[in-house]
């Protein structure tokens, strides 16, 4: 459950799942998803040059929404989903939604 400080926060602020597993995604308010997951497409955006283009905050929430849902996807999927870091499926998510090229090997990093 949210604590009352975190609801008092814009949505965008309240995310926290970065160091999580999918099983704690799969648990968490969608506010603390959306949130979690906008600070990763930004920091992929920073630090791995995913292709994200936007121009207004509405532009942006489409790559939201769509992170947001593949990780209820990939998270909803999973037999142990708490083996599997929420980082770990986001950049999996992100190659699939075609934000950032799949690695040369083929493989995920650890």
């Amino acid at each position: 459950m949210e604590s009352q400080a975190t609801s008092d926060l814009p949505w965008w602020q309240q995310g926290n799942l970065h160091d999580k597993t999918l099983a704690e995604w799969l648990q968490a308010e969608a506010n603390n998803r959306m949130a979690t997951s906008l600070d990763m497409l930004v920091s992929m955006q920073e630090d791995l040059g995913a292709e994200i283009s936007y121009q207004q905050g509405d532009e942006l929430m489409r790559y939201v929404f769509e992170m947001t849902g593949c990780l209820d996807a990939i998270a909803q999927q999973q037999a142990e989903p708490e083996q599997i870091p929420v980082s770990r499926a986001a950049l999996a998510a992100a190659r699939a939604l075609g934000y950032m090229p799949p690695p040369e090997d083929n493989t995920l990093p650890n």
